[in-house]
């Protein structure tokens, strides 16, 4: 229907310009994000775990054949000294993604060092040392139990300190500094776990391996996400990232 005329606007394209003018603009609301599934649960424990099986499982099995290789090379007295260079080791890159971690959320030096220590050491010689050690007894092995920390302090202390500064230069300076570190944290600790089962009670573990692989998954999983992930963000100040959020509510 054409449109009608006015005096002073006689075409009609004046007039459909005038009532487009005075038309509002359609109101644009925001559409949801489709969510993608296995991504809506990060920072639960649960769903950390989930995320780090694979990765996990595939260092365990990458240790358990390199000790196949080594036993057959080396003697248990030897195996001894892999541990005691594989655990230190740990030690280092726990401390460092853990100091990391807290670092980007937060830049408090005393805060980040007290951290960076008690989510490392402790936590380490639980992963390498004292789940191995109750696995053994639990398959009825004779176990040695050697605690470096209290036995040999030089040979565990400046590999954790070190490992705290790490992460604090790597946290500010190092892009996806905490990735790098974790994933050679959670290598080297399928390292020291197994290289303790072997070199300090389980001789001939190829008759355990089945048992073995399930304790090496405890040993590593667990300890290796509360230290890196967990750990450090339930004790950052700022609660705003959501990630963090969701670690309040284990």
């Amino acid at each position: 229907m054409p449109l009608p005329s006015s005096p002073g606007d006689p075409t009609r394209e004046g007039a459909e310009a005038r009532i487009a003018e005075s038309t509002p603009p359609p109101v644009r609301r925001p559409v949801a994000p489709t969510p993608v599934p296995g991504h809506d649960d990060h920072g639960t424990l649960g769903s950390e775990l989930r995320h780090h099986l694979p990765y996990s499982v595939l260092s365990i099995v990458g240790a358990m054949v390199v000790i196949g290789v080594l036993t057959l090379l080396l003697k248990a007295a030897q195996l001894h000294g892999l541990f005691h260079v594989f655990h230190p080791t740990h030690l280092l890159l726990s401390a460092t993604a853990t100091t990391a971690m807290f670092w980007i959320h937060e830049r408090r030096i005393l805060k980040a060092v007290a951290i960076g220590f008690l989510a490392s050491l402790p936590v380490c010689s639980l992963s390498d040392i004292l789940i191995p050690y109750l696995g053994g007894l639990i398959l009825d092995q004779s176990m040695e139990l050697h605690l470096c920390a209290l036995e040999e302090p030089l040979v565990v202390y400046p590999f954790v300190f070190v490992g705290i500064a790490t992460g604090i230069i790597a946290g500010e300076h190092v892009h996806r500094s905490t990735l790098y570190s974790h994933a050679g944290h959670v290598a080297v600790s399928s390292m020291a776990s197994i290289l303790y089962l072997v070199g300090y009670g389980i001789s001939s573990w190829t008759h355990w391996i089945g048992a073995i692989l399930l304790i090496l998954l405890v040993a590593v999983m667990i300890p290796c996400v509360l230290s890196d992930i967990v750990l450090p963000l339930l004790f950052v100040t700022d609660k705003r990232c959501r990630h963090i959020r969701d670690l309040d509510a284990i």
